[in-house]
């Protein structure tokens, strides 16, 4: 494609690819909260850190090169729409859940004021500052709430901490971005900003303690949860998104055999760190984010190729189909987690994971169709209203039936 033919897109292409390799990322990270192993579930945490910073770049370049300027207002509402409306339901639901309904999920020793704290969760991630909650807040919310997957002490919006750094993300990315396009006039003056950004963090994060002495809790509290230790993991995204937008990147990228094979071969990376690595291994915070967002700025390069074995793989309907839910999905699967547990139905490990990742899917598909896609199009929801009566339907009767559960006296 000629630049004056990418210049005249009204908007970017889409990369089936991309919403298929969301898919094997949510399945690992639901499987992992549940218990249910994926031990190293932390790794395709980047994967989405990558594909945010990839995808937001390629956006602003491609509104720059097309328009000569970005419209921050526009980018802030298309965003707003886009994650808003199903994050703010979610966040009520748990108000309701853990604040009207008894709190059973807690254990009877618990020896903190439970409703205290979660509301100031509520309120910390309903202004997206919530994974700095966790870096400096309270033991059980951070690495032990990660360390051991869905603990007693978990609380319902544990995993909103992701979500938080990526908005924080979103609120100076673009500001940064302009200027430097408006310095500059040059898109690669926002990958150079991107690899000192990154040189910056792995040369002065606070990282550079002893991982064997008493403060390793708190310390991987701060590494994990921290906006800027993430920003590596972000950053590799952009520096594919520069080299995308560019006319050589694009042809390297698009139609590159060597491309084809790192991605494949970073894949396999990532596959073998999804079973074998762990949130406590301290290589990870010494300087492993980086390269964990390598791997994966790889694995993004080759799904944008329009041919290849990842691209097959991945580009498969029900990866698809998940992928394009896994927002809801993501966000609707932790506060069920923790109301459909252990200590409310007694079903085996297998029957009640099956029965949060059906319940999980239901309430984001049902999300997707009647929530998101509609406030995003401004249109009405594509299907009949029915679908959306049987689907909270079954999530109202499978909880109604868990909470007679948990108050039954033993």
């Amino acid at each position: 494609m000629s630049v004056s033919a990418w210049e005249r897109r009204e908007s970017l292409p889409h990369f089936p690819a991309l919403d298929g390799i969301r898919g094997p990322f949510a399945i690992a990270v639901l499987s992992y909260h549940a218990g249910m192993g994926f031990s190293g579930a932390l790794t395709m945490m980047t994967g989405f850190f990558v594909l945010s910073g990839f995808l937001i770049t390629a956006l602003l370049l491609h509104e720059w090169q097309r328009t000569g300027s970005i419209d921050l207002l526009r980018f802030v509402l298309n965003r707003a729409r886009r994650l808003l409306p199903a994050a703010m339901l979610v966040i009520v639901l748990i108000a309701i859940f853990w604040n009207v309904l008894p709190l059973m999920w807690i254990p009877e020793d618990a020896n903190y004021d439970a409703i205290r704290r979660m509301n100031v969760d509520l309120l910390s991630a309903t202004f997206y500052v919530y994974n700095w909650r966790r870096a400096y807040g309270p033991e059980w919310q951070g690495f032990t709430a990660l360390y051991y997957p869905n603990p007693p002490e978990a609380s319902p919006v544990s995993h909103l901490w992701s979500l938080s750094v990526e908005e924080q993300f979103y609120a100076f990315f673009p500001v940064i971005t302009l200027i430097l396009l408006k310095g500059f006039r040059n898109v690669w003056a926002l990958a150079g900003a991107s690899v000192i950004g990154i040189l910056a963090i792995l040369v002065f994060g606070p990282w550079l303690g002893n991982p064997d002495g008493p403060q390793v809790l708190p310390l991987v509290d701060r590494l994990y949860n921290g906006t800027d230790t993430r920003m590596t993991e972000v950053l590799c995204g952009v520096i594919v998104g520069v080299v995308y937008s560019t006319p050589r990147g694009r042809e390297i990228l698009l139609g590159s055999r060597i491309t084809r094979t790192l991605g494949t071969v970073a894949a396999l990376i990532a596959l073998y760190w999804i079973f074998n690595a762990h949130i406590s291994d301290w290589w990870i915070y010494q300087r492993g984010l980086v390269v964990i967002g390598a791997v994966y700025a790889l694995v993004i390069a080759a799904c944008i190729q329009p041919t290849g074995l990842l691209v097959r793989v991945v580009s498969w309907s029900p990866f698809r189909w998940i992928g394009l839910r896994t927002y809801g999905l993501y966000l609707y699967h932790f506060p069920i987690q923790c109301w459909v547990d252990e200590r409310s139905v007694d079903w085996g490990d297998w029957t009640l994971y099956g029965i949060r990742m059906l319940l999980s899917v239901v309430a984001a598909a049902v999300s997707y169709e009647f929530l998101e896609l509609p406030i995003r199009r401004g249109t009405a929801p594509r299907r009949s209203w029915w679908w959306a009566v049987a689907g909270m339907g079954f999530l109202a009767v499978t909880l109604t039936a868990v909470t007679i559960g948990v108050w039954r006296p033993a």
